[in-house]
């Protein structure tokens, strides 16, 4: 594996970790006032307190600081189904490890496609996904581009990936476009070439919002937050993605950037952080933090 291939899938585990802390909280003048109390944004310790008053959803009760999101472990259960398969995608086998993990005994939070896929699964539903068009489609995929990232299949495979619990056009177009953008940057792109390789593979709105993105002039992630939108779904969430990574100027300042732009900075994490961590790296003392540290660098 190339190191900017291991530093890809480190960033998205780093990036998403460090927004687990103050995922979900949409006020972003409350982020701005966290952001004042004299300690970093990253890595916080989860705190129901932060949220109260505001716009938010306090989601992790039972995770702590450097612990991943259930974006970061989709990606996590992605790279164990991986490597129990030769470093080749099969979609049985992802779709065992993937309710080995999330089903009965897991403590952490089921978004609404977990809970309808793993539901689909126990009814051997020739359908497994459900009809979702958030960034859950597209978090497990870092794993997968990077050891099909010379595969001629490589599209195709993402979007299998992806409708395993979101069948959804959307999901499938974001698939697309993160499979190419990410695929670019293994390949040796500069940051604005890979954002535009991935820009091309997107349509209509999408397309359109995405091109704007790349357009934005400065980072300011309130600003992008309230332009692009910060909630869940894919057609917001990826442009202020783009729109993050096209005006930062280190690993660091995109992962904040994001933390501070609020709403479902986890979901943004992967893609964010697997394109932040390719061009930039990751700091050594960020990938410390990580609870699951030796786990995760084992499977990248």
């Amino acid at each position: 594996m190339t190191e900017r291939a291991q530093n890809s899938l480190l960033g998205a585990y780093v990036a998403d970790a460090a927004a687990l802390g103050l995922h979900w909280i949409y006020d972003t003048d409350r982020l701005t006032a966290l952001a004042a109390d004299g300690r970093p944004l990253e890595f916080r310790e989860p705190d129901p307190k932060a949220y109260e008053g505001v716009k938010s959803y306090f989601a992790h009760p039972n995770r702590k600081a450097g612990d991943l999101s259930p974006y970061g472990e989709s990606a996590l259960v992605m790279a164990k189904s991986l490597k129990a398969n030769a470093n080749v995608y099969n979609r049985a086998g992802y779709i065992t490890e993937f309710q080995r993990f999330f089903g009965e005994g897991y403590d952490g939070y089921r978004d609404h496609a977990t809970r309808e896929t793993l539901a689909n699964l126990v009814a051997k539903k020739k359908v497994t996904g459900a009809d979702d068009n958030e960034m859950s489609a597209i978090g497990k995929l870092p794993p997968l581009i990077v050891a099909h990232a010379e595969d001629a299949r490589l599209i195709d495979l993402a979007k299998d990936a992806a409708s395993v619990t979101n069948e959804n056009a959307i999901a499938r177009e974001g698939a697309r476009i993160v499979a190419t953008t990410l695929r670019a940057l293994l390949r040796g792109a500069t940051l604005p070439d890979a954002l535009h390789t991935g820009l091309k593979e997107a349509m209509g709105p999408m397309r359109t919002k995405l091109d704007e993105a790349l357009r934005w002039p400065s980072i300011r992630p309130a600003k992008a937050a309230q332009h692009f939108g910060s909630a869940c779904p894919i057609p917001q969430a990826l442009p202020l993605s783009f729109a993050l990574l096209h005006t930062a100027k280190t690993y660091e300042e995109a992962v904040r950037a994001n933390i501070l732009a609020g709403g479902d900075s986890c979901g943004r994490a992967m893609f964010l952080g697997a394109v932040a961590g390719a061009i930039w790296g990751v700091p050594d003392e960020w990938k410390a933090k990580l609870r699951q540290w030796e786990l995760l660098e084992s499977l990248s």
